[in-house]
């Protein structure tokens, strides 16, 4: 079972994913329509309704928004 969101060290951002073969894939803005399997570089929306216009915009049909969490330790850098 995962661990509840702490809203005040937490993370959490919006992307858009899809499938590419068995793994996940993320909209980034390297280029006008491109992907990447690192959710970090991934383009991050607040708003899901707003991953959802970026769907719609662009007309892809197996793409979906997703919602992810980094704990804030991810945040941190040594």
């Amino acid at each position: 079972m995962s661990e509840p969101l702490d809203k005040e060290t937490d993370y959490t951002a919006w992307l858009v994913e899809m499938m590419w073969g068995d793994d996940p894939v993320y909209f980034q803005l390297a280029y006008d329509d491109d992907w990447t399997k690192d959710h970090d570089k991934a383009l991050h929306f607040c708003r899901k309704i707003d991953a959802e216009r970026c769907i719609e915009h662009y007309g892809w049909t197996m793409a979906k928004p997703i919602e992810h969490m980094w704990p804030n330790s991810a945040l941190t850098t040594p």
